[in-house]
């Protein structure tokens, strides 16, 4: 269970985190979450996208894929948790 809590932390996080960086300046480095901001709003395109990746969650933590999971979480840290809140450092 700690494994889908930790990739829904990691989506509001990042959520929260590219709101940020957006207001900072900082452009979407995501072609699809760049396209769901452009499409539908910072807001709804980032709700929409994020809903999206928590039922991916959802799916392989009900169909047991734990492994890939952590490994998507593990990846997810390094490619946008960090990348963002190095962006967000440097842009004070």
């Amino acid at each position: 269970m700690w494994v889908l809590a930790a990739f829904i932390l990691i989506q509001v996080i990042d959520g929260m985190l590219t709101t940020i960086g957006l207001s900072r300046g900082i452009g979407e480095g995501n072609p699809l979450v760049a396209l769901y901001i452009k499409e539908y709003g910072s807001f709804w395109g980032l709700l929409l996208i994020k809903g999206l990746a928590i039922l991916l969650g959802c799916y392989l933590y009900e169909k047991k894929r734990l492994r890939t999971l952590k490994i998507i979480l593990v990846i997810y840290i390094f490619i946008a948790i960090v990348p963002w809140v190095w962006s967000i450092l440097l842009t004070k």
